[in-house]
């Protein structure tokens, strides 16, 4: 936009480009930029629980108990008690590290194997430096499942996109891992 100098001879020349154009966001970045916000909160919280000085659960537990105790009153089997639902938030905890896993390895074994590795870490950490928390194979067992889920979820997702870019043709088989 052109400003006229001024007829008493001010040079109003200064606001030729005002005001300041700026360069929109990008809105497909943006989203992109801030999803990296979300992997690093989580592994920060998984890092955060599983090193705790003390059980995470530990303040919960009486509340867990009665509303343990109130569904099985309604009619809950008894087999679900502490444990299970221990065993069962352990997968769920677990799930998104099998799913940056994949992601970010792009490779359904390796992505599996690095999660088993990461949970026996942890719970070797717990038992060497951790006296009140308690390592257990359980808590392995559980935690790989939830890797293991979380990358399989990767699998399809990857195996889902490939088929709708081949225009809706056959993917390939599950052993073939490579892009």
């Amino acid at each position: 936009m052109r400003v006229p100098t001024h007829a008493a001879g001010g040079n109003w020349s200064i606001l030729q480009n005002y005001p300041p154009r700026i360069a929109p966001i990008s809105s497909s970045r943006l989203p992109i930029r801030a999803l990296w916000v979300l992997p690093a909160l989580y592994l920060l919280g998984l890092i955060g629980v599983a090193l705790w000085p003390t059980p995470v659960d530990a303040s919960a537990r009486g509340a867990l108990d009665s509303v343990l105790a109130w569904l099985h009153a309604v009619g809950m089997p008894n087999f679900v008690g502490y444990d299970l639902v221990e065993f069962g938030a352990n997968i769920v905890l677990f799930i998104p590290l099998g799913l940056l896993l994949g992601f970010g390895l792009r490779r359904f074994w390796l992505a599996v194997g690095l999660g088993v590795l990461a949970t026996s870490l942890i719970e070797a950490s717990q038992w060497l430096f951790l006296p009140q928390r308690f390592a257990s194979g359980f808590d392995i067992l559980a935690n790989s499942l939830g890797g293991l889920l979380g990358a399989l979820c990767w699998l399809l997702w990857t195996r889902s996109r490939r088929q709708v870019r081949a225009g809706g043709q056959g993917s390939a088989p599950i052993g073939n891992q490579s892009q």
